[in-house]
Order: structure tokens, then C-alpha cells, then sequence
């Protein structure tokens, strides 16, 4: 069986990772391939160092609640590259009216919050025992929040939590984007307790990890381990279309030539994947759909301070949403 994976981003890679072990487990005899346009792994992922600070020019960090993804870096041999948001510094801050404002994780430091109005604090105790029933359409997870905590503690606590994340909630699908959160919602667990369980359990400072020689590591080590006789990786190859042959196999014209695969497999950015699809089925709808799909510009800044410009020494890392 011949895989074709088009794409080396984390995407791409895992699944190349996953489809070479449980086809050694299963004593199965698949030939992966994967094609990657750019010169490295990893997609949107990707580290730079300069006088030995380390820059991350997409994600920094990931939360430790997806177990899949901690026995990954286990089978990588990775756990001494893990590093940990220093718990010595618990504090979550809201940067509200250009002001820092510490998060409240319990419910009396939501009582004493300045951040929240007086009204919102009298119905506090329905929103911790009650309960609402999800309707059956999709809806955004902005909707959602407000559904059960209302607009203005969505506003102050949910957006900035989520959005460096997730990107604007007001488009994003919550059952998509928050399945597990959406699983326990219809269990009839209160939303509060919900609230600080689900979210904060994945934020605060013992679940934010990272590598001590940054992000890219991940990748790159999937990769080596990949190309030690698991699979095929090529760089600077681009995939121009897609076909169907009449002998049922699936034809892959690239910038290094033509390719042919059992199976293939797009792990690559929805324009990227719908202009693909369409090449090999060319429905004129694909590329209405991608026409109209929005892609919002994300802009990475890095900022390097002297120690002794600092009031205090940060000993976290995450992100955030301005």
C-alpha cells in the first residue's frame, strides 16, 4: 500500500508517525511518502535562536491535556526536552482597560474581581448550579459563552483566553473547537464548575509545556525518526494536482515529477487542501467555497528585554491575546 502525504507540517508528520507504527503492529506493509514545499518540517511551527534566546515564530507551547500527544513525545524520547511554565508563579493576568488584572480561579476571588460588575456577581450562584440544554444546530463558541455565562464575562475572561488559541470565537464552531467542553456540557455538569475544570485545568501553570530548545523540536525529531526506514520525506516539493487513473490509483503530479499512491492524504492549509481537491474532481463549487473562505493574518512579534529593565522576572511562558 502506498501512502502519499501532502504536507509536512505536525498535521502531516503525525499522521505518517501513526500510520507507520500501527502498520508495524498489525504486520502490515504500507510505503509512506510525505511531500513538504518548504525546506523544513513542521509548518507553522517553527524556532529560531539569537544571542541564545530562543524565538518561536508560531506556537510556543501546548497544553498537557491531549494524552495522545504526551505519548507521542514519549515514544519520541523527548521527556528530557520537555520544560514546564514554572509553577513557582501561578498568577493568570487579564489585561483589561490597560490595566493587569489577576484572573480569578475561585469563586471568591470572582466575588472580590473588580472585573466584574456588581450584577453579574448577584446572579453568579444561577450560573454555578444552573443548567441549559445545547441546541441541536452548530454555533460559535462565542455563542456558547454567552449562552450560559453571558456577554460581558465572555467578553473579559473567555475571549482573551481563548482567541490566542483559537483565533475570533465569534466564527469559530464550538463543537468543533471545544468538543470535550461540549461532551461534559451535555452530561449536566454545572458551567461553572465546567468553567474552571475544562478551561483553566488546560491554562493554568502546570499544563503549559514546551521544549528547551523550542517548538521545532517536536517536528524535527519526527522527522529523523520517520526517515530512519519508517518513511519518505521530501522537501521543496511542491504538489500541482491531483487525478484519478483509470487503474484506480491516484496520480500526484509535482515540481520533482509524477507520483502514484494507494491513498493520499492532505494535511495542508483549507485553501491549499481545496485547491487540490478540486484539481482531481473539479467541481466548480470547490473553488467558489475557496474563494470565499477567509484566512485572517497573524503577525508574530518578538521582543527581547534586558533583566534589568524588569520590575519582576516573568517565569512563565504562553500566550495570549491582545
Amino acid at each position: 500500500m502506498k501512502v502519499v502525504v501532502v504536507g509536512g507540517g505536525i498535521s502531516g508528520l503525525t499522521v505518517a508517525w501513526f500510520i507507520a507504527r500501527l502498520a508495524k503492529k498489525y504486520g502490515k506493509k504500507y510505503h509512506v511518502t510525505i511531500l513538504e514545499k518548504h525546506t523544513t518540517p513542521g509548518g507553522v511551527i517553527r524556532t529560531s535562536t539569537w544571542n541564545n534566546l530562543i524565538f518561536e515564530w508560531g506556537p510556543d507551547g501546548f497544553t498537557s491535556r491531549s494524552k495522545i500527544m504526551l505519548e507521542l513525545i514519549k515514544e519520541l524520547g523527548l521527556d528530557d526536552e520537555l520544560i514546564v511554565s514554572d509553577s513557582g508563579d501561578p498568577s493568570l493576568y487579564i489585561c483589561y482597560n490597560n490595566r493587569l488584572h489577576p484572573f480569578p480561579t475561585a469563586l471568591k476571588w470572582f466575588l472580590k474581581s473588580r472585573l466584574i460588575p456588581l450584577k453579574e456577581k448577584l446572579i453568579l450562584p444561577y450560573r454555578i448550579f444552573g443548567r441549559l440544554e445545547l441546541p441541536d444546530s452548530d454555533f460559535s463558541a462565542q455563542q456558547l459563552f454567552e449562552k450560559y455565562l453571558g456577554k460581558h464575562l465572555t467578553s473579559v475572561f473567555i475571549k482573551p483566553l481563548l482567541e490566542g488559541l483559537y483565533g475570533d470565537i465569534s466564527v469559530v464552531s464550538a463543537r468543533t473547537t471545544l468538543p470535550g467542553l461540549i461532551s461534559k456540557l451535555n452530561s449536566n455538569m454545572s458551567i461553572f464548575k465546567l468553567f474552571i475544570r475544562y478551561l483553566l485545568r488546560g491554562i493554568i501553570a502546570k499544563s503549559y509545556l514546551s521544549f528547551k530548545s523550542g517548538m521545532q523540536t517536536l517536528p524535527l525529531r519526527i522527522t529523523e525518526q520517520l526517515e530512519n526506514g519508517q518513511a519518505e520525506v521530501y522537501f521543496n516539493t511542491c504538489v500541482h494536482s491531483i487525478k484519478m487513473t483509470d487503474s484506480g490509483m491516484i496520480s500526484l503530479e509535482t515540481s520533482s515529477g509524477k507520483l502514484l499512491a494507494d491513498k493520499v492524504v492532505i494535511a495542508t492549509s483549507p485553501h491549499e487542501a481545496l485547491r487540490l481537491v478540486s484539481t482531481c474532481f473539479g467541481h466548480a463549487a470547490l473553488n467558489e467555497v475557496r474563494g470565499k473562505l477567509e484566512m485572517r493574518d497573524v503577525y508574530i512579534m518578538n521582543v527581547a528585554l534586558e533583566v534589568s529593565e524588569l520590575r519582576s522576572i516573568l517565569r512563565r511562558f504562553g500566550n495570549g491575546f491582545i
